[in-house]
C-alpha cells in the first residue's frame, strides 16, 4: 500500500534515448569537419555545401552566379 501504481509501471526504454541522439550529432559534426579538413588539405580552395544522404556526407562545390559575385564585388568594395 506504500507504492504508487506509477512506480510499479515498467520504464519504456526507447524514452532514455537523448544522450544517444546527441552522440550521432557529434559523430556526424565530426565527419563534415573531416571532409572539410581533407578537402582543404587537398587544394580545394572554392565554396562548397556539405549535405548529408543515407549513403554518407557530400561535399558539392557552390558556383556563384553573376548576380552574387556583383553582390560579393560591391559589398567588398564599400
Amino acid at each position: 500500500t506504500g507504492s504508487s501504481p506509477a512506480a510499479k509501471k515498467p520504464v519504456d526504454a526507447t524514452s532514455v534515448a537523448a544522450p544517444e541522439t546527441h552522440g550521432v550529432d557529434y559523430r556526424i559534426q565530426q565527419a563534415k569537419n573531416f571532409a572539410v579538413a581533407q578537402a582543404q588539405q587537398e587544394g580545394c580552395t572554392a565554396n562548397f555545401r556539405i549535405f548529408d544522404s543515407p549513403f554518407g556526407n557530400f561535399l558539392v562545390p557552390v558556383i556563384p552566379t553573376r548576380a552574387e559575385l556583383a553582390e560579393f564585388f560591391s559589398l567588398s568594395l564599400n
